[in-house]
């Protein structure tokens, strides 16, 4: 009878202690939940399509330094035309519009070339929709810039201030996020020893941008002190 007592009690007993260790589970997983959420970063990747705008057929975004510009680039073929509006403002200005002969004028200190414009993708001057376009080949043989292609979406990243530029470098491969912050969905990935160019330095993310068009947010205890480079 006592064996039969303690049976009954222990069976009794039982419901609760499944039920403790549910509770106690659940508890163990509610807890995993919090940690992944704060402390693990996240890998999604951002679209690109959003973050530079969605280009229109024949058109590229551009990404000037440290800027994602609102204009456009164009592209026949392999052939890359950039505004001359834009040229003009952020990387030489000795380029000069002949409305009433439709063509450039260049000032060197020795001469003044001339380059016709045409309603075709077919020279160095496009005049498109009544905006006027520069090869962007034509615009390197007088200015100092670097270009970066890229596709999917099709854009141009050009960099043009090479000396006392802020620069921080990576210590180790990581990532360029679109904000501040692990859970913030990653730009691109960087290799150890990238040079960023420095926009804003913060307490635990820097503003940087890359030389091919990304600008974003990169963990500080991720990257070198803040250095003074000059570009070749």
């Amino acid at each position: 009878m006592k064996h039969q007592a303690k049976k009954q009690t222990r069976n009794q007993h039982m419901p609760v202690v499944i039920v403790c260790i549910l509770i106690l589970v659940l508890a163990v997983m509610g807890l995993g939940m919090h940690f992944i959420k704060k402390y693990i970063p996240t890998k999604e990747r951002m679209n690109l399509t959003e973050y530079y705008g969605q280009p229109g057929d024949g058109e590229m975004a551009v990404v000037l330094g440290t800027e994602i510009m609102e204009e456009r680039a164009l592209m026949s073929g392999d052939q890359i035309y950039l505004p001359l509006d834009m040229v003009n403002t952020y990387l030489n200005q000795r380029y000069y519009w002949d409305s009433e002969n439709k063509k450039i004028l260049y000032a060197t200190p020795s001469s003044l070339t001339e380059e016709p414009a045409s309603d075709k993708a077919d020279g160095n001057v496009w005049l498109k929709d009544d905006t006027v376009y520069l090869k962007l080949d034509y615009v390197k043989k007088y200015t100092d810039i670097d270009s970066y292609i890229e596709q999917d979406p099709a854009r141009i990243a050009i960099q043009y201030k090479f000396t006392n530029v802020e620069t921080v470098t990576t210590k180790k491969d990581t990532v360029i996020r679109y904000r501040g912050g692990i859970k913030a969905p990653i730009l691109s990935k960087l290799a150890k020893n990238t040079v960023l160019r420095l926009m804003n330095e913060g307490e635990d993310w820097d503003q940087v941008a890359t030389d091919d068009g990304y600008i974003g947010y990169v963990q500080k205890k991720k990257v070198s002190a803040v250095d003074t480079t000059d570009y070749e």
